[in-house]
């Protein structure tokens, strides 16, 4: 089984300044979602700290996990990426919250096809880089089948993010998050283009397909020949 997008926000949230939590409702998860799994990119314009999300969150209110974020190595900006199995279908509402007050970007992707064995299974190779130029960019490490998903800040609110490589899910003018998705492979650069140079910070998830069916093989003792397990 491969990876396949389910569905993507219709438009990122940017937030209001000087808060610490904040929602978004432009993701609607398909209703039929078989081994569905969902990947939330989150952007701050101040450093910010312990920042956690629920999907759903005036219902089931499903944690989601925080698989990984990074400061820019300026003043100002971090990125997280959020993670969830099995999530409630339909257009809930994202949560997100944190400490030192900020303005955050929010956008969301939901896939089919995905390993539902844990967290470590379904979202892995975490990565990251920081580095201040036009150029952001991280590697990841991936497979056949699989989907990876980007997430970008950079410092300064007033520096665009001109575009993305792969195929583009969010880069706005004067909003610091820029994402983006691409099929797996063995090694995947994940990278954007700034207007200017820029303190910045790059990450980005291998989403992992759900296992195929593997051959067992002949034991002597048994009556029967090879057997399929799941």
């Amino acid at each position: 089984m491969a990876v396949a997008v389910d569905a993507v926000s219709t438009v990122e949230t940017q937030s209001a300044g000087g808060i610490t939590t904040e929602t978004h409702t432009n993701l609607t998860v398909g209703a039929s979602l078989s081994n569905g799994a969902l990947i939330f990119g989150v952007a701050w314009d101040v450093k910010i700290t312990s920042p956690n999300a629920h999907w759903d969150s005036t219902g089931t209110n499903q944690a989601m996990t925080l698989i990984g974020t990074i400061d820019t190595t300026g003043t100002n900006g971090t990125v997280a990426i959020f993670g969830l199995r099995n999530p409630t279908s339909g257009n809930k509402t994202f949560s997100t919250s944190w400490t030192t007050a900020s303005t955050c970007m929010i956008f969301g992707i939901s896939f089919t096809g995905v390993d539902q064995t844990s967290d470590a299974a379904a979202f892995a190779h975490f990565n990251s880089a920081t580095g201040n130029s036009t150029a952001p960019s991280v590697t990841i490490t991936s497979a056949t089948g699989n989907i990876i998903v980007g997430a970008f800040v950079n410092d300064s609110n007033v520096i665009d993010w001109t575009s993305v490589n792969n195929t583009t899910l969010c880069v706005n003018a004067g909003n610091q998050l820029a994402m983006n998705r691409a099929a797996g492979a063995a090694s995947v650069a994940m990278s954007g283009v700034l207007g200017s140079g820029d303190a910045w910070a790059a990450t980005g998830i291998d989403v992992v397909a759900a296992g195929a069916a593997t051959l067992v093989p002949y034991e002597p003792w048994r009556q029967a020949g090879p057997i399929l397990a799941q």
